[in-house]
């Protein structure tokens, strides 16, 4: 027990840390930078598919450190926090608290620190356009949007058994949101640096490993929404961004600017129903 304390708040501290320093460094970052339009259409198919490997790439980065590492650490440090009397219940996950098991946290940082950053990530894809920059402010909105929508229904739901076990509930709601919020700065940062560096799968054998997050789209609720995004590309040829940067971008933008409005007032209202 002791030395998976020991690990979890080792790797965890350690994930949130680097986080952190990815976010600080990326925070003046652009959320979005056009690169010049592919030539054809089957160009403007690897285009999408070197779009989609980066940006599932920073989601599982981003997801794996805040989300999965972290996530586990805030719950290793809810445990602590919650006295003796939460020792030995069950969460919502089926989950003992304060008992750490190896198939608990691989499962934990598989499905809750990649698979659901993924989704987050094929979002990401076209709310991008509309997001304010730098990627400080335009990631801060994001996590704000996810934890309005994913947030609430599930780590942020006042239905959650484990607000019923845990103490204090105000340090629980201060975690997820603050992690939410570090996920997406962390991720804006990531996947702008991640688009600029990944190329076209035509440039050569050594750019392959990059394109290893294209795993992802194996998973078929993912890969339904991939090949969507590949075949818009690929019919639509470069008028996707003459519209969303054209005359849809300030009426994207007031969009998503009332969605992230509506999203702090459902998480506001999630936390207060907690508390």
């Amino acid at each position: 027990m002791r030395t998976g304390n020991l690990l979890v708040v080792t790797l965890g501290g350690a994930a949130l840390l680097l986080a952190i320093w990815i976010a600080w460094r990326g925070r003046r970052l652009p959320v979005y930078e056009p690169r010049e339009l592919p030539i054809t259409r089957g160009a403007s198919a690897l285009d999408a598919l070197r779009t989609l490997a980066a940006v599932l790439g920073a989601g599982a980065v981003a997801g794996f450190l805040v989300a999965g590492l972290g996530g586990r650490l805030f719950m290793r440090l809810m445990a602590a926090t919650s006295g003796n009397g939460a020792q030995g219940k069950l969460t919502e996950a089926e989950e003992v608290v304060g008992q750490i098991t190896y198939d608990g946290t691989v499962g934990f940082v598989i499905f809750i620190g990649i698979f659901f950053p993924a989704f987050a990530a094929l979002a990401y894809i076209a709310l991008r356009h509309f997001l304010p920059n730098p990627a400080a402010l335009g990631g801060a909105i994001f996590g704000v949007i996810l934890l309005g929508t994913l947030g609430v229904g599930d780590p942020m739901s006042s239905d959650n058994v484990d607000f019923e076990i845990l103490e204090p509930l105000a340090l629980a709601v201060a975690g997820v949101t603050f992690l939410a919020l570090l996920f997406g700065v962390t991720f804006a940062a990531l996947a702008t640096r991640f688009d600029a560096a990944v190329k076209p799968l035509t440039a050569g054998p050594g750019q392959i490993w990059k394109h290893l997050p294209l795993i992802l789209i194996v998973v078929p609720p993912i890969a339904v929404i991939a090949v969507v995004y590949v075949l818009l590309r690929v019919v639509l040829h470069g008028r996707t961004r003459a519209t969303l940067d054209g005359p849809a971008h300030k009426p994207g933008m007031i969009i998503v600017g009332l969605g992230a409005l509506a999203a702090g007032v459902a998480s506001v209202a999630a936390a207060a129903s907690i508390l």
